[in-house]
């Protein structure tokens, strides 16, 4: 695997969506800073200290524990991709904090394993659906739909 570079690290960062670093017991390893709005600040704290939490899951137990961990779709998307090594791509509904209040919310999840050495690890990424369908129905300025237009 190619080393991080500084031009891989800017365009982590630079993706809008919460992307995620997962290891194979599914431990949060790095984040970009799109995810960190999706929790409190303390909770990405934690999870740097590798306790491997899901940001925005309402259960109090470690990743995995919770009875309906079993049906969880994030877990399901990253364990499918590192175990048949493809790219999954899973619309989710999940309670997530918006506004420091829970409140559900339309996924697209995105799970992409790779090697780093011999080490497996699936890049998760969480694309608001719900975000993506409310700009698509704000109308445009009219220099934009003229712009949009004549190309």
């Amino acid at each position: 695997m190619t080393p991080i570079t500084d031009f891989h690290f800017i365009i982590f960062e630079a993706i809008p969506s919460p992307v995620f670093i997962l290891d194979r017991d599914l431990c949060i390893l790095d984040f970009n800073e799109a995810a960190v709005r999706m929790a409190d600040p303390v909770v990405f704290e934690t999870l740097r200290a590798g306790t491997g939490e899901f940001p925005g899951c309402d259960r109090i137990e470690r990743c995995g524990t919770s009875g309906a961990c079993r049906g969880c779709e994030v877990r399901r998307s990253a364990i499918e991709a590192l175990r048949d090594g493809a790219v999954r791509r899973t619309p989710v509904r999940m309670r997530t904090k918006r506004d420091g209040e829970l409140a559900e919310t339309e996924y697209l999840i995105t799970a992409v394993p790779f090697q780093d050495g011999l080490q497996p690890l699936v890049l998760m990424m969480l694309e608001d659906l719900d975000e993506m369908i409310a700009a698509r129905e704000t109308p445009q300025p009219v220099a934009q739909k003229q712009a949009s237009a004549s190309a």
